[in-house]
């Protein structure tokens, strides 16, 4: 994960060096704006806080297992320390809620994780959680919900710690746009020869080697083998065939 992942932790689960990082400089602090210039920054505050969440998910885990929670709030403030301290600290406190083991009604919802192959329902998701942060922009009087950012970066972070994206040799984002995500659906293909496995079907045959991460899609009428994109199931197991699902 890199050198810094082995940095002593403070009793919140943070890397302690996060003390030494400079402090927030006020981004967020309400001002006074003609109605005009105020849509325009909406807009380009929506602009940047979506490619703060794409960098933040670009720079997960290059594994395909789960990583703690305080892995998620370092990656959330690495990326994001210009933003006012209880903002800030409303974010990083959703992924403990999200991670908690014995909160069930969290850790235990696979859409919310890109657990069990739920790419569809994560995708969905976290487009739902688009909305639910930014409001109404063209309301001047609007406000981020910044514990629903929190939450979307959570599920984004989890689709590269969670799936095998990076083990099939993917060094981009699954999805670059500056808007909504395009929902993942069931056998839709993501690049060139990657097939998002969910649930079965007809015709199709799976076969992953035990110990490795890369599923081999044999296609009904295609001469060429395509590779499958899985994740691993937490608690339920409705959408991942069993047979090549992620331990």
């Amino acid at each position: 994960m890199g050198a810094w992942y082995d940095a002593g932790h403070d009793g919140n689960g943070v890397p302690e060096w996060f003390g030494r990082l400079p402090a927030a400089q006020g981004a967020g602090a309400p001002s006074i704006v003609s109605g005009e210039d105020r849509r325009h920054r909406q807009h380009m505050r929506r602009s940047r806080m979506l490619m703060s969440g794409l960098v933040l998910a670009s720079t997960v885990s290059s594994t395909a297992g789960a990583f703690k929670e305080h892995w998620h709030k370092a990656i959330t403030q690495s990326a994001l320390s210009f933003l006012q301290q209880p903002i800030l600290a409303s974010m990083l406190k959703v992924h403990d809620q999200l991670d908690a083991p014995l909160h069930f009604w969290t850790a235990g919802v696979d859409h919310w994780h890109f657990n069990d192959c739920n790419f569809e329902g994560s995708t969905k998701h976290i487009n739902e959680l688009y909305g639910d942060a930014l409001g109404s922009l063209a309301d001047p009087t609007a406000t981020i919900n910044w514990k629903a950012f929190g939450q979307l970066l959570h599920t984004a972070q989890d689709f590269y710690a969670h799936t095998n994206w990076i083990d099939l040799g993917q060094k981009t984002l699954v999805d670059s746009k500056l808007e909504e995500w395009t929902v993942i659906s069931p056998y839709s293909t993501l690049a060139s020869d990657i097939l998002a496995i969910e649930g079965r079907k007809d015709g199709f045959r799976l076969n992953r080697t035990p110990g490795e991460r890369v599923v081999l899609v044999e296609v009904p009428g295609r001469a060429t083998t395509m590779r499958g994109l899985i994740s691993g199931a937490a608690y339920a197991r409705m959408h991942c065939p069993r047979e090549v699902e992620l331990g």
